[in-house]
């Protein structure tokens, strides 16, 4: 997995892209990808809160009131797909100059 490497959402996709692997479908919408990116990066986030190099994400702080039970899996999966790093940040490639 290539990308800015400043996060480690990437561990999140991976495990969710093996979830998702057996709907044997080579495309996987933003929305259906968000359900099991927002668990296990939730999950993650139990065992090590530290995730990005900036000092703050409203990503982040979303998943951390999710795990306290102050926001809904519903709320959690809309805001993975609006503000979380799948619709950002994955897609850029390395620079190579």
């Amino acid at each position: 997995m290539m990308g800015r490497n400043v996060a480690t959402y990437k561990f999140a996709l991976a495990a969710s892209l093996i979830e998702l692997s057996s709907t044997g479908s080579d495309f996987i919408p933003l929305e259906d990808l968000a359900v099991p990116f927002s668990k296990n990066l939730c999950e993650h986030l139990k065992y090590s809160d530290k995730q990005i190099t900036s000092t703050r994400s409203q990503f982040l702080e979303r998943c951390r009131k999710a795990n306290q039970g102050e926001v809904s899996s519903e709320e959690l999966i809309e805001t993975t797909a609006r503000l979380g790093p799948l619709p950002q940040g994955f897609h850029q490639p390395i620079k190579t100059d």
